[in-house]
């Protein structure tokens, strides 16, 4: 077994299930044509990087609106 020399096509073959580039490439152009969902969502992973995303776009956004009425309105923090 390990003394003895195998053949080259006895060999196994690590890389035998692994995609092409072309055939990778044709599987997710089928993926995000076939699915309803825009294209920034329509990965599985997608979630992970939106929901941070849109959390902190919306604290920003609302703390920026917040500081902005009050300087509109002139009011000082309190020391």
């Amino acid at each position: 077994m390990f003394g003895v020399p195998m053949n080259y096509e006895e060999m196994p073959n690590p890389f035998h299930k692994m995609p092409t580039a072309t055939e990778k490439i044709i599987e997710l152009q089928k993926f995000y044509q076939s699915t309803n969902k825009p294209i920034y969502a329509a990965h599985p992973r997608s979630k992970y990087y939106l929901i941070p995303y849109f959390g902190l776009l919306g604290v920003s956004v609302a703390a920026t609106l917040f500081y902005t009425g009050r300087a509109c309105f002139g009011i000082k923090d309190k020391k």
